[in-house]
């Protein structure tokens, strides 16, 4: 059985910004790096690259919007 799963809101290379809120106090700004689904949590967890240095936080839909 396939579990079928919606498209994730961010794709590899797209260009995103942290929002900032009591979760996410540090501002980011980058390209998307990976985008890995959580089985669990069902949802998609995005990883991103900042100046060509990788941001080791993981974000959801929410913590990012479209630069």
């Amino acid at each position: 059985m396939t579990e079928q799963r919606p498209p994730p809101r961010f794709v590899v290379g797209q260009a995103v910004r942290v929002v900032l809120n009591a979760r996410n106090t540090t501002a980011h700004c980058g390209t998307v790096r990976d985008v890995v689904w959580h089985f669990k949590q069902e949802r998609y967890h995005y990883y991103l690259l900042e100046n060509g240095k990788k941001v080791s936080k993981r974000y959801s839909d929410e913590d990012l919007e479209p630069e």
